[in-house]
């Protein structure tokens, strides 16, 4: 509505470019990669050309997030590091954080585990504040150490921020407190609490937020663990949930 408002009023180019970035924002959250492409570049192009280089530092991040989902991986990091550089020039650390912190996610689903470590500790180091940011990087550098079977180097991820996230707001504590959970009980190998937090808390939690991506991410990760123990069965049904919920994330 916004948007279709733009051309009936006298609005600075700037206030425009904000309603563009608004809208990239959201199409990266819906998964419409190209359409926030697009809009990123209209609003990357205003910024840029009033030297606001926060806000253009934060385009490229978003450009990065939607090259690495359509697999343009070189693309992708370009506009990480341009993010970066941009952030150092302005000092701002916040920028700096998340650049790493999507380097480090990048090279995790590339399967180059030290690559993301790197990347992951340095945004994790960076954190002075227990943000939404700080602990999404706490957990995915828990995630990298357990499955690079680093698992001291978790444990003490885990145990120093465990108690943390009682202080998050109330609409993000639910989910980050079932993930810790998992890691929790997969690190210390408390294999019944696992199985149930995953099948009987956490799957239905993001089922109810049709979290398609974590649902195969947890899905496959619980159908792992009964094929370790050999319960065929139970591993077979959530792999087929996990294929079934990687269908869905393709047609949003």
């Amino acid at each position: 509505m916004a948007e279709a408002l733009i051309k009936k009023i006298e609005l600075a180019e700037t206030d425009i470019a904000d309603i563009h970035y608004t809208l990239a924002v959201t199409h990266t959250r819906l998964i419409n990669d190209l359409k926030s492409i697009e809009y990123a570049n209209k609003a990357l192009d205003v910024f840029r050309q009033n030297y606001n280089f926060v806000r253009c530092a934060q385009c490229h991040i978003l450009l990065g997030i939607c090259y690495r989902r359509v697999h343009m991986i070189d693309m992708a990091i370009k506009q990480y590091n341009l993010a970066q550089h941009l952030g150092e020039i302005t000092e701002n650390s916040e920028v700096i954080q998340l650049s790493n912190h999507n380097l480090g996610y990048l090279h995790s689903t590339l399967g180059e585990s030290d690559e993301a470590i790197k990347y992951l500790e340095k945004a994790y180091e960076m954190g002075s504040n227990f943000t939404t940011t700080q602990i999404t990087t706490t957990i995915s550098l828990i995630k990298e150490y357990y499955n690079s079977e680093r698992i001291d180097e978790a444990k003490m991820v885990l145990e120093k921020n465990y108690p943390l996230v009682k202080e998050l707001p109330a609409h993000s504590k639910k989910l980050f407190k079932l993930e810790m959970d998992v890691y929790k009980y997969a690190i210390y190998q408390d294999y019944n609490k696992l199985e149930h937090t995953i099948i009987n808390e956490f799957l239905p939690y993001l089922e109810e937020k049709s979290d398609y991506a974590n649902i195969v991410t947890y899905s496959n990760m619980i159908g792992e663990h009964f094929e370790k123990l050999k319960k065929y069965k139970n591993a077979a049904n959530y792999y087929k949930m996990a294929s079934l919920n990687y269908q869905k994330l393709l047609k949003v």
